[in-house]
């Protein structure tokens, strides 16, 4: 009988030990492997929560758009402690400049994927919101993060249908043309292509999910984390026939068009657009030592190059100046650069950004 406990006492030690143990030599490996890196910890709390806020809902245009919210010291993963996101009535993200008084009467409208909007960031601390400081020109951040090219795009031209402004810049990286693609939200019908349209899936039903015990150890433990992220996460997916969405497209042409195309497409929409001075900002996921060479690489040859060249072509063909914020950080001390991203910008990538931005354009 004594013998049977002391095995049970043995396995309840290992059952509670063990994981501790592997979570802490993972958590240690993963700090010496990335230790480099001024930005990440794996001491906290893993990248993954359960309950973060929604900033965005269905819209039948745009397939989402912001909605509108006021958060306070956000819990967001890999977010700067306390920032706020505050999403106006007119579907902009505030810039928390407090001006008083602005330089003139003018006003810039900006458009673009989570790098304009400020992921990671606080309010007065995205580009849209440096560029405000430093101009003391009224900035308008019509950025989303995850949109593609064309629902950036498509969004300014609603956008500017509604209000008058003097400048636009229209913020891109080269993978949000892939987006395009990926949602079909420019589809070719009749041989010429087009933006898709959609509507709610009154079929669709948004299931509750429950804060169980699992989301919690994903939440707390790297080890539950990476195993979910990198292994169960994708057996699911290949494995799952039937993928409910809550919208349906209106529109199910094809999307076989060229890159050529596509940018084709793209620059005359954005040509159409009644705003005097547009400009094309080109910015870039990480190109900093903080992200593997052989990464930045593949970004290069599996993406870049697809859209570059036809991009850049195709704006000096139609007069479209291009700011390719490259130029801004190529020239850093690595040390320097890797303070620059971290997914996204950090505050000190986006005062660069603005920088760049006023340093090219006459306000």
């Amino acid at each position: 009988m004594k013998n049977i406990l002391n095995y049970i006492f043995l396995i309840i030690i290992l059952i509670v030990i063990l994981p501790f143990t592997l979570e802490i030599s993972l958590r240690l490996y993963l700090s010496l492997k990335h230790i480099e890196n001024p930005h990440v910890s794996y001491w906290g709390k893993t990248w993954y929560r359960y309950n973060v806020k929604a900033i965005s809902g269905f819209n039948k245009d745009l397939l989402a758009d912001l909605i509108t919210v006021n958060y306070q010291k956000i819990d967001r993963p890999r977010w700067q402690k306390n920032s706020k996101i505050t999403i106006n009535e007119s579907g902009f993200r505030e810039n928390d400049n407090n001006i008083l008084s602005y330089k003139n009467k003018k006003k810039i409208l900006t458009t673009g994927d989570s790098l304009t909007f400020g992921e990671q960031v606080s309010n007065d601390k995205t580009w849209p919101s440096y560029l405000e400081k430093k101009s003391r020109i009224k900035v308008f951040n019509g950025g989303h993060p995850g949109f593609s090219s064309g629902q950036s795009l498509k969004k300014a031209i609603i956008l500017s249908n509604k209000s008058n402004y003097d400048y636009f810049i229209w913020s891109v990286i080269y993978d949000d043309f892939d987006r395009d693609y990926a949602t079909k939200f420019i589809i070719k019908e009749n041989k010429e292509l087009k933006f898709n349209e959609y509507e709610r899936n009154k079929k669709y039903k948004k299931i509750k999910k429950i804060k169980s015990f699992y989301h919690l150890l994903k939440e707390n433990l790297f080890i539950v984390y990476i195993i979910d992220r990198e292994l169960l996460s994708k057996i699911i997916k290949q494995n799952k026939k039937i993928h409910s969405k809550s919208y349906r497209r209106l529109i199910e042409g094809p999307n076989d068009y060229t890159e050529k195309e596509l940018i084709t497409f793209l620059i005359n929409q954005f040509l159409k657009i009644e705003i005097d001075k547009k400009y094309i900002l080109i910015q870039h996921t990480d190109q900093s030592q903080n992200t593997s060479k052989k990464l930045r690489n593949a970004r290069y040859e599996q993406i870049e190059k697809k859209y570059s060249k036809i991009l850049l072509d195709t704006a000096v063909n139609n007069g479209i100046k291009v700011l390719d914020t490259r130029i801004a950080f190529e020239n850093m001390p690595e040390n320097e650069k890797r303070l620059m991203w971290f997914d996204h910008h950090t505050p000190a990538g986006n005062k660069v950004v603005a920088d760049f931005i006023l340093k090219n354009i006459n306000f």
